[in-house]
């Protein structure tokens, strides 16, 4: 009796915290309760007079979650003005059988159970006829991916409140999922015709909800019956363009798009999808030009400027990106934006005197405080302002720009010739992931390549892959310590490593098929693997100083010439000069050969390798 006793008091303390999550209070006996929930739903067996209304609050079942761990779902994902279950003071009544249903459905969702969980709210919302329970179950079949139970549920959601513009909403994605788009777009049609919202908005609102089905082709067809009804309305037109531009038929949203532009030349987010299709078509060119005829006739459309010159970086058109940003500095809402833009651009364009400047004035003016004192220490240490580099690393504060900050720290250190204390920097990091670790591991291997510490190198690499096993990027930094020490069966099975586990990765190739023709016999071998990069990437100038001497060992010196030039025209590299002059010097014009090598001794006095050609062939 005991037992029983306290088997009925848990199931009586599980309902009332049941009923106070639900925001209701059950108006049965205690042991009426907890009776009815101990039985099944068979064999609940309730009186007429026995049941009682049972009062909802507004935080109740229509806005208690399920639990389980899953994605969002439409329901949750669009906010509408149709939230009346919300705000009705209903009176539900809640039998055992209800309880039951309710209290079974919460439990298996805690548990993982969706499909059972979507099962049980179903029930409860066919037997409660209650709309909040209708939604929550409809939320619960929709987690579930059970789309008939939740279409049944919508269904019966819409049925109770025609006008809940959300039910409409759901259930009309709901439709076009399942192929019925006749039946949605008569949801859709009450929804721009009755939401409180602006029509530019209910229709986004459609746009969002249909962006997100599966089927592309049914979500179209079903915006294209919208438009049908409005051919010349230009919400109605941008709504079509977008979703045509999300489903890739680029045409159509490009030719729609140009129509809203006619009706309302000023919608500054109709200039930018129209631009974007361009880019999506690969006419980035055309992107441009449409958004410079733009920003011509509608010269104070900062938006649309702030666009135009975003673009012009992605196109690396840079001095034309910074006067259209210089423009927008006179812009209070983008003037921030504008100078931060500036401040990276000169520092891209090897301007840090300029960029310095730039981020100063966003100091002072307190924004963009933790990335503009990273890039001010930046723009000190290109300067080899290196002390006042620091000072500014050091003011960087526990954010995302910290790390990189302590990696500079450890690198100016090494570069003043602390190389012990630089590593010891390192080692004192903490690195929160396994990305950052390499990042650490990777600068102090530089920090002792650097300081031609070459074996000390190796060694922490060995170290570091016995951490990080098989890394590609580790492996091709001890690749390349290994051929400086002479260790080419090393490097070379390195460099193998990489390239099975990625055989495009064009910068591995590279590097494998010149330590081939450089160190070894393998010269068509070599040439193969070099080849194959320069497919990957026909415009690196190291992958074009590779086919240059490859040609070169192999006797063939026009060729070795056509690429060597072509890389140094791409890249005035020291090695690539060394290269050069020395091929130059073999085929007979050394004059050009030793106005190369001055040339590039003037801007990399102490390089070994230029150093070493030189003294080859002019001592």
């Amino acid at each position: 009796m005991t037992k029983k006793r306290q088997n009925m008091g848990r199931w009586l303390v599980l309902i009332s915290i049941f009923s106070l999550q639900m925001g209701c209070a059950v108006n049965q006996t205690p042991v009426e309760s907890t009776s009815a929930a101990k039985k099944s739903p068979e064999q609940v067996k309730t009186s007429k007079d026995s049941k009682k209304p049972v009062a909802v609050g507004v935080n109740n079942i229509a806005n208690k979650p399920v639990k389980a761990q899953t994605p969002n779902l439409a329901v949750e994902e669009v906010k509408t003005e149709g939230q009346k279950s919300e705000e009705q003071n209903t009176q539900t009544e809640l039998s055992g059988e209800v309880l039951y249903y309710l209290f079974s459905a919460e439990i298996a969702a805690q548990r993982g159970q969706i499909a059972l969980s979507a099962a049980l709210y179903t029930k409860a919302a066919e037997v409660t006829r209650d709309p909040r329970v209708a939604q929550q179950a409809t939320r619960a079949s929709y987690y579930a991916r059970d789309n008939k139970r939740a279409i049944a549920s919508a269904t019966l959601w819409n049925e109770l409140e025609p006008d809940n513009i959300e039910a409409r909403q759901v259930l009309g994605a709901l439709l076009v999922r399942v192929g019925k788009t006749k039946d949605a777009v008569k949801h859709f049609e009450y929804v721009l015709n009755h939401g409180k919202q602006s029509e530019r908005q209910r229709f986004m609102l459609i746009t969002s909800l249909l962006s997100k089905e599966k089927d592309k082709q049914a979500a179209l067809a079903v915006m294209s019956s919208l438009l049908s009804r409005r051919e010349n309305n230009p919400n109605a037109l941008y709504a079509y363009s977008q979703l045509a531009f999300i489903v890739g038929h680029l045409d159509a949203a490009l030719a729609t798009v140009k129509k809203v532009i006619v009706l309302q030349p000023e919608w500054t987010e109709a200039h930018i999808l129209q631009s974007n299709i361009f880019i999506r078509q690969g006419n980035k060119a055309g992107a441009l030009d449409v958004l410079r005829q733009t920003i011509e006739v509608q010269p104070d459309n900062a938006q649309l400027r702030m666009f135009y010159a975003r673009n012009l970086v992605d196109a690396q058109q840079f001095a034309e990106a910074v006067k259209q940003f210089e423009l927008l500095t006179g812009d209070e809402k983008f003037e921030h934006e504008a100078r931060y833009a500036l401040g990276l651009l000169a520092l891209q364009m090897n301007k840090p005197k300029k960029s310095a400047e730039y981020f100063r004035r966003l100091l002072e003016d307190k924004k963009h405080v933790a990335s503009s004192q990273y890039y001010l220490a930046q723009s000190f240490e290109m300067q080899n302002e290196l002390i006042k580099a620091v000072e500014h690393y050091e003011k960087v504060g526990k954010n995302q720009y910290r790390f990189e900050a302590e990696l500079r720290m450890a690198l100016i250190l090494a570069k003043q010739g602390q190389v012990k204390e630089a590593r010891l920097r390192l080692q004192n990091m903490s690195p929160d992931s396994l990305d950052k670790e390499l990042r650490v591991y990777l600068t102090e291997g530089e920090i002792l390549s650097t300081a031609k510490q070459y074996e000390e190198a190796l060694e922490l690499y060995d170290e570091a892959l016995q951490q990080l096993t098989d890394n590609n990027r580790l492996l091709y930094a001890r690749a390349l310590m290994a051929e400086k020490l002479g260790k080419i069966d090393l490097a070379i099975k390195d460099l193998e490593g990489i390239v099975k586990r990625e055989p495009n990765n064009a910068q591995a190739l590279n590097a494998l098929g010149y330590t081939l023709v450089d160190k070894t016999k393998q010269l068509q071998r070599g040439l193969g693997y070099i080849k194959k990069a320069l497919k990957l990437e026909p415009n690196d100038a190291a992958i074009h100083d590779s086919m240059g001497w490859a040609y070169y060992r192999l006797g063939q010196y026009d060729l070795a010439l056509k690429y060597l030039r072509r890389a140094f025209e791409k890249l005035k590299d020291a090695e690539i000069a060394a290269h050069l002059g020395e091929v130059l010097w073999v085929a007979g014009d050394r004059d050009a050969a030793q106005e190369i090598w001055n040339t590039a001794l003037q801007q990399k006095p102490n390089d070994d390798l230029l150093l070493d050609v030189m003294q080859k062939f002019t001592e």
